[in-house]
């Protein structure tokens, strides 16, 4: 696989494809199955995973390539901007601390 460049596609879920035995003590279970792919295909698709499956009749689980919707990110339109000469100020830890606390989770800019 890596002399041909190729990746395992992330997988999501259960992580073994295979079993054998189960609900017995010689149980087994392993990741025979996989998806690959190359580093300009991951490229093309960056949000694309695969997600494992319980198969009840069938001793391989089954799975399903797909491609997730990308995450959107907040942003604010105004964001607090901390400028390095207000430092001086008296109070301004204050001000810079009450700020922070009423905008928690949101982006911090250093200038």
């Amino acid at each position: 696989m890596s002399d041909e460049g190729l990746t395992e596609v992330f997988m999501k879920g259960y992580p073994y494809t295979w079993f054998k035995s189960l609900g017995t003590p010689r149980a087994v279970e392993v990741k025979l199955d996989r998806a690959l792919a190359n580093a300009y295909w991951l490229r093309m698709f960056p949000n694309v995973m695969v997600e494992n499956f319980v198969a009840p009749a069938s001793d391989h689980y089954p799975f399903l390539l797909k491609k997730e919707e990308p995450q959107r990110i907040w942003v604010p339109r105004h964001s607090f901007k901390l400028e390095k000469a207000w430092c001086v100020e008296q109070g301004i830890y204050d001000i810079v601390s009450d700020s922070w606390s009423s905008s928690a989770g949101l982006q911090f800019m250093y200038h």
